[in-house]
């Protein structure tokens, strides 16, 4: 995962957050893979216009999803990602991950092994 947003927060003029980045401000998202690989030169890139929304119209999403390996929204090179900018994309847009539950621990009322929820 990796967050895009501003790290200043406010609201402009209008009351509208100013922290969410809005499609259009950025073309292009590049994203070090360091902390997952160790190699400080691995990158991968997507457009900004393939990046998940929020709610907020135009807006998107601070969370989004990073491929470790090239896919039709991820490149591990500059070149193929600038193909993508030039080409027309019909408007796609990476889709909403599902939420994955995590497995929470039920203590048990008379010191019993707890069971999973």
């Amino acid at each position: 995962m990796t967050e895009t947003q501003k790290t200043r927060t406010g609201n402009d003029g209008e009351g509208e957050k100013t922290r969410p980045y809005r499609y259009g401000e950025f073309d292009v998202l590049a994203v070090s893979m360091q902390p997952s690989t160790g190699k400080w030169d691995r990158y991968m890139y997507t457009l900004g216009r393939f990046l998940r929304p929020r709610k907020g119209e135009n807006e998107m999403a601070t969370l989004q999803p990073v491929s470790i390996t090239p896919n039709e929204f991820w490149a591990d090179d500059f070149a193929t990602v600038a193909t993508w900018f030039r080409a027309e994309d019909g408007g796609k847009r990476m889709a909403m991950a599902a939420a994955v539950k995590r497995a929470r621990r039920k203590k048990g009322a008379s010191g019993e092994a707890p069971e999973l929820l």
